[in-house]
């Protein structure tokens, strides 16, 4: 689990292991059909074993999982050490708590890996952020 605060008191980060992926594949399997558990779970695998990379679900109180956040961090040369998104699927929950406190977990998870910029690739399925964003700290935009 992340040593972050989410925006929201309703959903808290949880940083997936092997373990957890098991739990979080019912909502892989709303976007990703096609996806076999045991690849998932080799997935979610490798990217435990590196501090730079990860998987980091959104829980509820209740133990329930509604977004997943790919992701790893990366070294670019105009805009150095970079958080990349790669891969953000979002449950539809109505309101916007949600879509907030994943943007604020990213943000926190940037600060945490000390990222000067955010990277957040394209989705082309339904929930997730729905567009490419770049997003860079204040004190890197002059």
């Amino acid at each position: 689990m992340h040593a972050i605060s989410p925006a929201h008191p309703l959903f808290s980060p949880v940083r997936l292991d092997a373990v957890l992926a098991v739990r979080a594949y019912p909502l892989v399997r709303l976007f990703e059909p096609g996806q076999s558990l045991s690849a998932w779970v080799r997935f979610v695998r490798a990217r435990a074993r590196t501090p730079n990379a990860g998987v980091t679900a959104v829980e509820d109180a209740r133990g329930y999982y509604h977004a997943l956040i790919v992701w790893n961090v990366d070294t670019h040369l105009s805009w150095r050490r970079t958080l990349r998104i790669e891969t953000h699927m979002l449950g539809d929950l109505p309101g916007g708590g949600l879509h907030a406190t994943v943007l604020t977990i990213v943000r926190e998870l940037a600060q945490e890996k000390h990222c000067d910029t955010i990277l957040l690739e394209p989705a082309d399925v339904p929930g997730s952020l729905a567009r490419t964003a770049l997003i860079r700290s204040e004190e890197h935009t002059s």
